[in-house]
């Protein structure tokens, strides 16, 4: 089935284009509003987070997400991304953004 002409036009007004070079900080600061949705299409994203470990002391993560890896959904979700304490490109990097 798949996407309709139409509803790929809507998708490409939606999102746009943004080339990312190594190092550059997308958000920083933990409970930083989401301003954007991020869909890495090349290169790679690096995000730290905070979690608790299994005896509830906070603790930072840090995880890369390539390809098809989405960043700042919490947009959708009223602008919290509360875990989220930073991101930045690892690599050269291109993205989709979508600003709501």
């Amino acid at each position: 089935m798949g996407l309709s002409n139409q509803d790929i036009d809507t998708v490409n007004q939606c999102f746009h284009t943004q080339v990312m070079e190594e190092g550059v900080r997308i958000f920083e600061g933990p409970g930083e509003p989401c301003r954007k949705v991020y869909v890495v299409v090349t290169g790679a994203i690096i995000v730290r987070f905070e979690t608790y470990n299994d005896k509830f002391k906070r603790t930072f993560c840090q995880r890369s997400l390539g390809p098809g890896s989405i960043l700042g959904a919490g947009i959708l979700l009223g602008n919290q991304c509360p875990d989220l304490h930073s991101a930045r490109a690892k690599q050269r990097s291109i993205v989709l953004t979508y600003t709501e």
